[in-house]
């Protein structure tokens, strides 16, 4: 199970525009658009002290999502979508065990669908929320040469989580909250770009994910806001199935005549990010 972790796409329901509330008299949307940046870190390896590879690098981010809320702000929900894009820093080996250093390119794509209810604690508001979480991370190690290839990874979790909002001046709430990602049981990885060898594909085992996040939503006005977010999201892949590769659909051996076989090892991946954007209420 992981350490720690944050939150990709945080909920909070919008902020009215009187002092010290948190809640909504009537239905409320807020179409938002974020952009921000990912501090992002993976590494791969059979266990956390012996790192086979890893990537480290800064990435540009957009979410455009819609929040709404209900009366009294007792009943929520989100939906969202995320792009992260940009070179990242590959530090790692070949399949032959050979150092290799580089910049690597990809994108991640994220979509997310939450529904929550809450209720007052004092000024406070106190609530949980279920939804689904879709994680695709392209990554493109082909820069790197001979020696690089084309992985696409994809999972599905489910959300759990508690949030707790709070409106400590005129027009400001902040909202806080965290969740747990249950693995569905899709996990997916598909390589291809491997020199000479097949396409090939390998169902992933998901450890659970930890989400944490931290929004700020300043009302400009009844309809205009402002957001700011810091969010951290981690999960593991706690391994592949095994496939042997093939080159012409015929079974690639080694100098023993050994099927050669491929997998995917532990691994651990880390997201700070930061964002800010705005919204208009209706």
């Amino acid at each position: 199970m992981p350490r720690w972790i944050g939150l990709v796409c945080l909920l909070a329901a919008p902020s009215t525009f009187a002092e010290g509330r948190v809640e909504q008299p009537a239905w409320h949307v807020l179409p938002t658009v974020a952009l921000g940046l990912d501090d992002f870190h993976y590494a791969e390896g059979v266990t956390t002290a012996a790192a086979l590879d890893g990537h480290d690098g800064v990435q540009p981010r957009v979410e455009v999502g819609v929040e709404t809320s209900s009366p009294r702000s007792h009943l929520f929900g989100r939906a969202s979508l995320a792009w992260t894009s940009g070179a990242l820093e590959y530090v790692g080996q070949t399949q032959a065990g050979v150092p290799v250093r580089g910049p690597s390119q990809g994108y991640m794509f994220d979509a997310e669908l939450v529904v929550g209810g809450r209720g007052h604690v004092g000024p406070l508001m106190l609530g949980g929320f279920v939804g689904i979480n879709h994680h695709i991370w392209n990554r493109d190690l082909t820069p790197l040469g001979d020696a690089g290839y084309n992985e696409t990874y994809s999972w599905t979790y489910a959300v759990f989580g508690a949030r707790l909002d709070a409106a400590p001046m005129k027009n400001f709430v902040v909202a806080l909250d965290g969740a747990l990602m249950i693995p569905t049981g899709y996990g997916r990885l598909d390589v291809d770009q491997l020199s000479g060898i097949d396409p090939l594909s390998l169902d992933l085992s998901m450890d659970i994910g930890v989400r944490a996040s931290l929004r700020g939503d300043y009302a400009v006005s009844d309809a205009v806001h402002l957001l700011a977010t810091l969010a951290i999201v981690q999960t593991n892949i706690l391994g592949a199935n095994v496939r042997t590769l093939t080159s012409g659909g015929v079974p690639v051996t080694d100098s023993n005549g050994d099927p050669v076989n491929i997998t995917e090892p532990y691994s651990q991946t880390r997201h700070v990010i930061v964002q800010v954007g705005a919204g208009y209420a209706f």
